[in-house]
Parts: structure tokens; C-alpha cells; sequence
């Protein structure tokens, strides 16, 4: 029996297609156009072009784990499946899959390369920000938006352009990423905010991350690093998270289910990245900050690859920053990647770093020297993150709990190691 199949676009070539088997799995399969382009790259590091057969239980797998991840999560892909009445994952990749993550589209039909954008005015960013819309309804000509974000969090994507935020229609592409304010997290926007300026601040490459108030709402706009102008129009280029390279599914992304860490990342980008010395030492960067400024929360899908040219590799910007720790209730800090063995932060013991060191193969002297850089730097970068924010926006005491939180990280450190 055949299966219907959507197909899998690179700007105007098709990479391939995808379906639904019998038992709800979406398999891909490389086109033979594909595979003989000049352009050819392999979706994933888990779904190599030479190597790759649809029908082996490993690629079915890396498949599904690949496309599925390329959808939203928990209650934000609850409310797009009940607002469009589609239900499984085939379904929700065919309504909303044309603006992914990367450089891929995902339509019946080859995208169109003339792009269309509808500006909004204060109304309709009102409407937007108060319902914390995930799939807007349409433009004025009754068009929609069909586009698909990885993650729980609630987001919309936009073109931004000088002062105007426009919607893509269609498949067009977007440059930033719309994230909403949170009722169940208090100041998230701004924690965020705060976050990725301080990481920015100790020379650790973020993403550009702009705070933005409109009426009684915060937002944040995130720069699409997977975007970029060429010939005054917007390229995508491909990018895979570490849970698509690893083949994770879902939950996965966290150690405690996977048993995958920070090891397997290290692996990962020895094994994948045309630049492994830089990206090494970005990536320790990236988990001791995690550790001081209380992100309990980086996990497999905090992480990826960009692709340069489509060939090129190296590690992505860093993203989803959240100091989770200045949150307190019934919040979870265990450690969704691991540190040093440690799944708390205060199970930090002095065998951490020398672990890390092991799993780096690095010396543990090298190690010691980055920890120590951004413990020592951090609380001044914070500062001076602070002092941005508050000389464009309003006081935000929520920051006060961010510096206690430093603050105790760093008297663990000194105390344990």
C-alpha cells in the first residue's frame, strides 16, 4: 500500500521525501537528484548521504528522531494541534512545516523564491502578544504562516526590519524568532535577556537577543543565526540540534533518560565540526557558564551545528539561556546535563572538573583556567548586563535573584573544588 508522501526542499531542490509507516514513524528518503547535486549535504550526522537506507532500523529511527524534533513540544504542540485539528506528526509537519529550523522546507509543493511579508500594526501585535499566538491565522488576503519551532517555550517567528516586526506568508523565510512572556514563569523574557548578555559580555558567542516591551507585555527578539541576507534576500542555512545528531527522541535531550551528557557531546563535535579546537573550548565555555549563572535546564537541544556554505560545520551560537535556579517553588534544579558527574549543583565535588578533563581529554590544568576565567569575570559581566538593561528599560528586581544565585554557585565552587 503506498503512503502519502510530503517532499523535502533545499531553496529548489528536492532533498528528498518523507512519510508515514504503519506504525507512525516518519521515514526519509534522499532523492537521486539529491545525491547527485553539487549542492548535496546529509540532513544529519545521524542520516549520512553514502550510507544512509531507509528500510535499516538505525536510519528509520534517526528518521523519525530528526523530523519529529524539528516540531514543537508539550502544551505548545497541544495547542497548535487543536487549533488547526490535526492530530500526529505527519499531519502537523504537513500544516505548519514550510519555516523549520534550518535550511530545509517541507511542503507538497516547491517553495515559492518570491517571499511575502504582511506588516502588523499595534493592534495586531496586541492580539499577538495577548494570545500568545503560535500559528497566526492569516494576513489580510486570509494567507497563512507555515512555520514549525522546535521547543516547549511559546514563540512565533517574524521578519524584522529597522522597527517593524512583519509576518512571513506561507513558506517565506523569517530573520527572528518572537518569545513570548510566560504565565507560568515570571520575567522569563527578561531572564533570558539578562542571561545571554552576560554570557555575551565574557566573550562566549550568543545569539543577539533584544528585549522589547509593548504596553503591558515583554517579548524577546532572537536573531535567526540559521538566516542570513544574500542578494537582499534571506538564505537559510541548515542546522542540526545535538538531538538530531545523536538520534534523541523527545525526553532524550535530557541525560537522566538518555544517558547521554556532556561526554557524548564532546564526541559529537571531535567527530562533526571543521573547527573541534575552537568549538571544544566553546562548548566547555558554554557548561561551566551554565553551572555559575543557574541554567539547570541546557540540555541536547541548547545545542547545534550550523553549516556554512551547507558543508562547513562548526557549533551554532548558544541559545535558550535561562538562569532556572532563580526560580524557586516547585522547580526541578537537577542538572539536565550533568556536571563532572554531578546531577545537582551542589553535588559538585573535586573529582568535577577533573572528570570534565577526562571526558575532553584535555589536561585538567586547561580546564581549571577556563572555570576560573568566568568565575571570576562573571559577576562584573553581570553587572554589566544589568546596567544595559536598566538604562533602556525599567528596574527588574527579578535580577536580584539572579546575583544571589551567582553568588552561591560560585561559594560552592570555591568550597567543593
Amino acid at each position: 500500500m503506498g503512503h502519502d508522501k510530503l517532499n523535502v526542499w533545499y531553496e529548489d531542490c528536492l532533498v528528498g521525501s518523507v512519510y508515514e509507516n504503519e506504525v507512525q514513524k516518519l521515514i526519509f528518503e534522499y532523492s537521486p537528484e539529491w545525491l547527485t547535486s553539487v549542492r548535496k549535504f546529509s540532513l544529519s550526522h545521524s542520516m549520512p548521504l553514502n550510507t544512509y537506507t531507509p528500510e535499516e532500523k538505525e536510519y528509520a529511527l534517526a528518521s523519525h528522531n530528526f523530523f519529529t524534533n524539528l516540531l514543537p513540544e508539550g502544551h505548545s504542540k497541544a495547542r497548535i494541534e487543536k487549533e488547526l485539528k490535526v492530530s500526529g506528526d505527519f499531519q502537523l509537519l504537513k500544516a505548519i512545516g514550510g519555516e523549520c529550523a534550518g535550511a530545509l522546507s517541507i511542503s507538497e509543493k516547491k517553495p515559492s523564491s518570491c517571499y511575502e511579508y504582511e506588516e502588523i500594526d499595534n493592534d495586531d501585535l496586541d492580539e499577538l502578544l495577548n494570545t500568545r499566538s503560535l500559528y497566526f491565522k492569516g494576513d489580510k488576503k486570509g494567507r497563512k504562516q507555515r512555520f514549525s519551532l522546535a521547543g516547549a517555550q511559546d514563540k512565533t517567528v517574524v521578519y524584522y526590519q529597522g522597527d517593524k516586526i512583519l509576518l512571513p506568508v506561507d513558506d517565506a523565510p523569517s530573520t527572528h524568532i518572537l518569545k513570548y512572556k510566560s504565565h507560568q514563569f515570571r520575567n522569563l523574557p527578561a531572564l533570558e535577556t539578562i542571561a545571554t548578555w552576560t554570557a555575551k559580555n565574557l566573550d562566549i558567542p550568543v545569539v543577539d537577543v533584544q528585549y522589547m516591551e509593548h504596553d503591558n507585555n515583554d517579548f524577546i527578539l532572537v536573531e535567526r543565526y540559521d538566516r542570513v541576507f544574500s542578494d537582499h534576500k534571506i538564505k537559510r542555512l541548515h542546522q542540526e540540534d545535538f538531538s538530531q545528531a545523536l538520534s534523541l527522541f523527545g525526553d532524550n535531550k535530557y541525560e537522566q533518560y538518555s544517558g547521554k551528557g556532556f561526554k557524548d557531546c564532546i564526541q559529537l563535535v571531535q567527530t562533526v565540526s571543521d573547527n573541534v579546537r575552537q568549538d571544544m573550548k566553546k562548548l566547555i565555555q558554554w557548561h561551566v557558564f551554565n553551572f555559575f549563572i543557574g541554567n539547570s535546564d541546557a540540555h541536547m537541544k541548547n545545542l547545534s551545528f550550523i553549516y556554512h556554505d551547507n558543508s562547513q560545520r562548526s557549533l551554532a551560537p548558544f541559545y535558550d539561556l535561562v538562569p532556572v535556579q532563580a526560580y524557586q517553588g516547585d522547580i526541578d534544579h537537577s542538572l539536565s546535563m550533568y556536571f563532572g558527574g554531578a546531577a545537582h549543583p551542589y553535588e559538585i565535588n573535586p573529582e568535577s572538573l577533573e572528570i570534565i578533563s577526562k571526558e575532553c581529554k584535555a589536561r585538567p590544568a586547561y580546564i581549571v583556567t577556563i572555570a576560573e576565567q568566568i568565575k571570576n569575570n562573571i559577576m562584573d559581566a553581570f553587572i554589566k548586563a544589568v546596567d544595559e538593561f536598566e538604562d533602556n528599560h525599567s528596574v527588574c528586581f527579578c535580577f536580584d535573584r539572579v546575583e544571589r544565585v551567582i553568588k552561591k554557585n560560585i561559594e560552592h565552587y570555591n568550597k567543593s573544588l
